[in-house]
């Protein structure tokens, strides 16, 4: 059992059948609060001491986000759902706003649970309007890592945890003591490495690998989708909040970007090749903070993998993160 799974209910609104009843969502901090209103709509509301001023309030589908500043000497940002059959998903962004916002006071912290909420928006409706093809690609072979080359060593719940996202600028996954950066393309696709941070190759840890996956367009079922990643995945959650809260606040933009056609689209893995990027990086072809000049805040760029044969490793990725361990 995790700490969320300690300190949240299952269905936070359970047995709550009037505003009076409300109560605390998070065990651990009194801020958080759950309620109905007098519709009997589900109610999720942030307390604070003192009062505040929250500017720029989202309008989200489903979701009506509002300040409440009647009670003295406090503010209160409310969300009160408007659509009953989302009902499950509700209760995930409130869980996951409290969790991760306890250690926050005052002005940030409710400046940024309204900031979280706006980006919980795409999960309760997704828009399904369609990732990139470099988004596409990129999220599917981090989802495949994740499933089938990181999780042989370790359990889910650790993989998560090391799994820094597929939006974040730095290395995908950093586990204790090596980091990995995920690239991967398609048949078809230029052979070029396409790095789009100083931050991604730039060696933090013992051990930095650049992981270029090849994959391609299948229409058997050795292949796999999105969606049956994505259910992998949630099967393996095993009733662990934590776990399931941080998959999903990492999945969620893209996971709920991706159009229908792109969450069923089936890929077959074909092979990867490893790179190790070396400490004294002179002759490895990568730009970061260390070799350029400090006034370039930010690169994208693209690599030829010719140039990257000195680097290249013959050890499976398995093998390298099972040595780490």
């Amino acid at each position: 059992m995790s700490d969320a799974d300690k300190v949240f209910r299952e269905d936070p609104w359970e047995g709550i059948d009037s505003p009076e009843a409300s109560r605390r969502l998070y065990e651990k901090d009194k801020r958080f609060w759950v309620s109905v209103d007098e519709e009997d709509r589900l109610v999720f509301f942030i307390r604070e001491n003192g009062t505040y001023e929250i500017k720029n309030l989202p309008s989200l589908s489903s979701l009506e986000v509002s300040v409440d500043l009647t009670h003295p000497d406090e503010t209160r940002l409310t969300c009160t759902l408007t659509d009953n059959d989302l009902r499950d998903k509700f209760a995930i962004i409130a869980k996951a706003i409290a969790y991760k916002n306890t250690h926050l006071a005052g002005n940030i912290f409710l400046d940024t649970c309204k900031n979280q909420i706006i980006s919980w928006g795409e999960f309760l409706k997704p828009s399904r309007e369609g990732l990139s093809h470099a988004e596409w690609i990129g999220y599917w072979g981090e989802l495949y890592v994740l499933l089938f080359m990181v999780c042989p060593s370790y359990n889910f719940h650790e993989a998560v945890k090391f799994w820094i996202g597929p939006l974040m600028k730095k290395q995908d996954f950093a586990l204790n003591k090596i980091a990995l950066e995920i690239k991967t393309s398609m048949t078809g696709d230029s052979a070029h490495i396409k790095i789009s941070s100083l931050d991604q190759l730039h060696k933090v840890t013992e051990d930095l690998y650049l992981l270029h996956l090849h994959i391609s367009l299948s229409s058997d079922e050795s292949g796999y989708s999105l969606k049956e990643l994505y259910a992998k995945a949630e099967n393996m959650f095993n009733d662990n909040t934590q776990t399931e809260l941080g998959f999903i606040d990492k999945t969620k933009k893209l996971h709920n970007k991706a159009s229908k056609e792109q969450l069923e689209q089936k890929f077959n893995f074909i092979s990867e090749d490893i790179y190790r990027v070396p400490n004294d990086t002179e002759n490895f072809p990568a730009l970061t903070s260390l070799n350029i000049n400090q006034g370039i805040s930010a690169v994208k760029y693209s690599i030829n993998p010719a140039a990257l044969l000195n680097f290249k490793i013959a050890d499976a990725i398995e093998e390298l993160i099972k040595t780490e361990k």
